[in-house]
C-alpha cells in the first residue's frame, strides 16, 4: 500500500490521451512538455514541439489571456477554464493552472454530439433549488444523486462520507439495475489513500475516461525539470485507482470532492461499466456542482 501511496502523488505521471498538453514556462516562451496527443492536434510530430516557441502554435489572443490568468492569486492551487477555440474544424476547451515554474495547458476537443446550450451555468443550475432540510439530511444527498445520473448517464451514482476514524461510508446512491448496490458499505481508510485525500482539497473534479487505456507519459525538453500533473484533468490512471475500480467491475469514473471549511467532507462518486467520454462543458458543471452543493452543507 506504501507503493500505492506514492504513486498517487507522483510528480512521473502518465497522460490520459483524451486530449493534449503543452506546458511552458512562466513567460510563456518555450514548449517543455507536450503529450503524444498535440501531434494530431497540431499536425506536427510531438517531439518537434518541445523546445518550440509556444508562439508557433497559439494566437497573441490566446497568449494574452493566458498571462491574464496567471495573474489569479489562486492559480497554483486550481484550475481555471478559458475561452474555446477551433483548429481545424476541432473545437477545444482549455484548462490552465500553473505548478511552480510550470504552466500547463489542457486541451479537450469538444465532442460532435455537444449540445451547444448546454453551458457549464445550465447544466449546475437545477441544482440550486434541490430542498436542504438539516433534518433529513439524507434527502438531500439522494435528489443530488438522482439529478447527477440524470445529466450524466452513468451507471451508479454513490455519495462516501468520511467517518471519525478515516474511514468511508456509502450513504446514498442511485444506480444501474445491473450494478450492484453498495449501500451502507464501509471502505478503510486506506481505500483513499492521504495523499489522494491531499490532491482532493484542490483537484475539483477527478475523471477517469478507461482504466484499460493505455495513457503515455509526456515528451519532455532535455533539461526541463519532471512534470507535475497533480491538478491536472488528463492525469494519468494511478495503480491505486485501477485496481479499486477493476475491484467494482468499473472502467470509467469521475469523482466530486465535497471540501467543508477546508476539510475533506466525502465524496460523490459516478462509475461507469464502459468508457466514458470527456465532455468538456459536462466537467465544467461538475466543478460547478461540486462548489453549489458544498455551500448548501
Amino acid at each position: 500500500m506504501e507503493k500505492g501511496r506514492k504513486d498517487a502523488l507522483s510528480t512521473s505521471n502518465r497522460i490520459q490521451n483524451i486530449g493534449a498538453i503543452l506546458v511552458t514556462d512562466v513567460t510563456l516562451n518555450l514548449v517543455t512538455h507536450a503529450s503524444t496527443a498535440t501531434g494530431k492536434m497540431f499536425d506536427i510530430a510531438p517531439a518537434s514541439i518541445v523546445g518550440t516557441p509556444l508562439t508557433d502554435f497559439l494566437t497573441q489572443d490566446m497568449r494574452h489571456t493566458i498571462a491574464n490568468v496567471l495573474g489569479h492569486p489562486t492559480i497554483a492551487q486550481k484550475r481555471e477554464v478559458l475561452p474555446v477555440f477551433v483548429l481545424h474544424d476541432i473545437t477545444y476547451h482549455m484548462f490552465l493552472h500553473r505548478r511552480a515554474e510550470q504552466v500547463i495547458l489542457e486541451f479537450l476537443p469538444e465532442p460532435a454530439t455537444w449540445d451547444s446550450w448546454q453551458t457549464p451555468l445550465e447544466l449546475a443550475k437545477p441544482f440550486l433549488t434541490v430542498p436542504m432540510d438539516q433534518a433529513a439530511p439524507l434527502d438531500f444527498w439522494k435528489e443530488v444523486v438522482e439529478r447527477l445520473r440524470g445529466v450524466l448517464a452513468m451507471d451508479r451514482l454513490t455519495v462516501h462520507k468520511l467517518l471519525a476514524n478515516s474511514d468511508s461510508k456509502v450513504i446514498v446512491e442511485a444506480r444501474h439495475p445491473a450494478m450492484p448496490s453498495l449501500l451502507g458499505q464501509t471502505s478503510s481508510a486506506d481505500t483513499i489513500p492521504e495523499p489522494l485525500r491531499a490532491l482532493y482539497l484542490h483537484s475539483p473534479i477527478r475523471f477517469i475516461s478507461d482504466i484499460n487505456a493505455e495513457d503515455t507519459p509526456p515528451i519532455q525538453m532535455e533539461g526541463a525539470d519532471p512534470l507535475d500533473l497533480s491538478l491536472s484533468v488528463l492525469r494519468g490512471t494511478s495503480e491505486v485507482e485501477r485496481t479499486y475500480l477493476r475491484s467494482l467491475n468499473v472502467v470509467g469514473a469521475l469523482t466530486i470532492p465535497i471540501v467543508v471549511d477546508g476539510n475533506l467532507w466525502g465524496l460523490i462518486a459516478a462509475h461507469h461499466r464502459t468508457p466514458t467520454r470527456a465532455d468538456p462543458s459536462t466537467l465544467n458543471a461538475m466543478e460547478f456542482i461540486g462548489k453549489l452543493i458544498t455551500l448548501r452543507l
